[in-house]
């Protein structure tokens, strides 16, 4: 499958993979629901196709990403290691992780689904290529408390604080609106799409 990226070299890069929990390439969920019994999902419940970690791999990341450049890539934790290995196809070394605790209004943990421990978190990790420091003065924490969105949403605080942290220009790759600033690469990009449906 050949992918076309916007032309140009980026200093910021953020990325939110649609990484494959457990598609087949016919795009449907194959779920054991009990032994000798499959229970299906689609896909379209997720709101999005997915792509093999090939795919993702093979992504030509690298050949639009300036030198030196900034990486977030989110995640979730169930694929904490393929976004390490991710990162490193498109040419990044990972620094640290970024953790958004997501709570409801009253401030307690907004829990979601779960086989073992009940996930109330996202993470997003921040990857260098060459040698490019945060553009703030002040050190900056890696864990962000704020308020739980619909599924797949990322905050506004989150693209303030790239754009805080990171030079221009900026790319978002698996993009579902437009955003000023920003070039966004996607199949779903919609500049009328409302923050609340986006992915």
């Amino acid at each position: 499958m050949q992918i076309q990226l916007p032309e140009g070299k980026f200093r910021c890069i953020v990325a939110d993979p649609p990484w494959p929990y457990g598609t087949s390439r016919t795009g449907r969920w194959v779920i054991p629901k009990n032994p000798g019994q499959e229970h299906q999902r689609r896909v379209d419940q997720m709101g999005y196709d997915t792509m093999t970690m090939p795919e993702l791999c093979a992504m030509p990341v690298a050949t639009v990403a300036d030198t030196p450049a900034h990486l977030y890539l989110w995640t979730t934790n169930a694929f904490m290691r393929e976004a390490h290995e991710l990162a490193e196809a498109w040419g990044f070394k990972v620094k640290t992780c970024l953790t958004w605790g997501k709570v409801k209004d009253d401030g307690t943990a907004s829990m979601k689904t779960g086989y073992y421990f009940r996930g109330a978190t996202e993470h997003c990790l921040f990857a260098v290529r060459g040698s490019l420091p945060l553009q703030v003065k002040q050190g900056k924490p890696t864990l962000y408390l704020a308020r739980r969105l619909p599924h797949s949403v990322k905050p506004d605080w989150f693209y303030a604080l790239c754009e805080e942290c990171s030079p221009s220009p900026y790319l978002e790759l698996f993009s579902r609106r437009l955003r000023p600033g920003w070039t966004c690469w996607g199949n779903e990009v919609n500049q009328d799409a409302p923050a609340e449906k986006v992915r």
